[in-house]
């Protein structure tokens, strides 16, 4: 970002579309493991709760984060936001070195191997027939059909930025948009406590739906912006709607972020449960690399309102598909008799 305004436009454009989709995929290849190592450590009865505390604390980091960024860059306009923008990539690169070495005093359970390592042909045979299990699963095919459609209706999000600083809904500055994009992080922390516990004691298909659902809500808010033109048009009622319709996106986020990580845990039916995360994390990678220019295609096309409401229509199907089809993987437990994963009881005081 420091050098921008010294190389052309589409070098920078490419540069920080590469830079970004490196991000992306190095975060997918340790992602399946980091999930697996996760569920090993914390049992199921628990790990909502653990999750939705760990990533409530990384969302209220990051409103504290925007609030600073969006400060700043309302300071520093024009030609120095270049170098405000390099600040802020650099100090989130040292930040995000010094959590991953949070990690390191942490033991994780030992776990034994229950067969000797076989040669690379042997495990690639073996690797097909647990993926085969995977998809051979009824309930697990119905989640990710859902999820397929749910993601079709996250493809919105880079556009909510350039909506509100546009004309149609209220030509915000950015330094103002960046600040109010905090209501983002700080509804995901309070969804992330709420729907951790909650899938704890009632199961995580009530997050997905309700992730869906209000991110149904969250574009039926933006669809509806141009009726601030008029008398409505103030300058605290339009920052008031932006705020709102970002905070419904950060609950939305948060649903959907603790539930979804669950859910693809519990839906697992065989014990190689990294297969079947990396499994699900290819179909869904890709669709999250699709949707982005699917949404700019159709923003191009029809308009920004346009893909806010194709993406409103397809979060309320993917609802009704999660209600309709997809069962709590807790109650087939339940249903077969099968022992729930929980963790170890606490140790009681002898007399």
């Amino acid at each position: 970002m420091a050098l921008a305004p010294h190389l052309p436009a589409g070098i920078v454009c490419w540069g920080l579309f590469l830079l970004y989709g490196s991000f992306i995929f190095a975060t997918g290849i340790v992602l399946a493991v980091w999930m697996d190592w996760t569920a090993r450590v914390f049992g199921q009865s628990v790990r909502g709760t653990v999750m939705g505390l760990s990533f409530a604390a990384s969302a209220a980091a990051g409103t504290a984060a925007a609030l600073v960024s969006g400060s700043l860059i309302a300071r520093f306009p024009g030609p120095q936001s270049h170098q405000i923008y390099a600040i802020i990539y650099v100090s989130a690169g040292v930040l995000t070195a010094v959590s991953i070495l949070m990690f390191v005093p942490i033991r994780t359970p030992a776990v034994e191997l229950s067969e000797p390592l076989r040669d690379a042909s042997s495990r690639t045979v073996e690797l097909i027939r647990y993926l085969r299990l995977s998809f051979a699963d009824r309930n697990f095919r119905a989640y990710l059909i859902g999820r397929i459609i749910d993601t079709m209706g996250s493809g919105f999000l880079p556009f909510v930025a350039v909506y509100f600083a546009s004309a149609a809904a209220g030509s915000l500055p950015e330094g103002r948009i960046v600040a109010y994009g905090a209501a983002i992080p700080a509804g995901t922390a309070l969804s992330c406590l709420l729907f951790g516990r909650l899938g704890d004691r009632h199961g995580h298909r009530v997050g997905i739906v309700a992730g869906a659902g209000v991110q149904a809500a969250a574009l039926a808010l933006l669809v509806a912006t141009p009726w601030l033109h008029g008398p409505l048009a103030s300058a605290p009622i339009v920052a008031a709607w932006c705020i709102a319709a970002y905070g419904l996106i950060g609950v939305a986020v948060g649903a959907r972020q603790v539930s979804h990580m669950n859910m693809m845990l519990e839906t697992c039916p065989h014990d190689r449960r990294a297969t079947h995360l990396t499994l699900g994390g290819l179909i869904v990678g890709t669709l999250g690399v699709i949707t982005p220019m699917l949404g700019g295609y159709l923003a191009y096309r029809l308009g920004i309102r346009a893909l806010f409401g194709c993406s409103a229509v397809a979060c309320l199907a993917a609802a009704l598909w999660y209600l309709l089809r997809v069962k709590d993987p807790r109650s087939i437990q339940v249903a077969l008799g099968e022992v729930v994963d929980i963790p170890a009881p606490a140790r009681t005081i002898e007399a």
